[in-house]
């Protein structure tokens, strides 16, 4: 199951051969098995956060970890303070 909460520019989502028009603030779920591809409309960057559970197999699954370690670069780390 993947979950899709659309943040930046318009999308047309095709799940099993049903079309949606995505802009930012919708969500969009997709389940087990389901047949689902985005193609951007807008002019500019499409940008949504995905979510997917249970964890994608380690083998024949793509993982972002480039994007994921360049916001992890991003990120100010602050120092603990205090008792946790």
């Amino acid at each position: 199951e993947e979950t899709y909460y659309m943040l930046e520019g318009e999308v047309e989502a095709t799940a099993d051969g049903d079309v949606f028009t995505l802009r930012p603030g919708d969500v969009f779920w997709t389940g087990v098995g389901c047949v689902h591809a985005f193609h951007n409309r807008s002019a500019g960057r499409v940008r949504w956060l995905e979510t997917q559970s249970p964890q994608p197999p380690a083998n024949h699954s793509y993982r972002f970890n480039r994007d994921w370690d360049y916001l992890d670069r991003q990120v100010v780390k602050a120092e603990p303070t205090g008792d946790p």
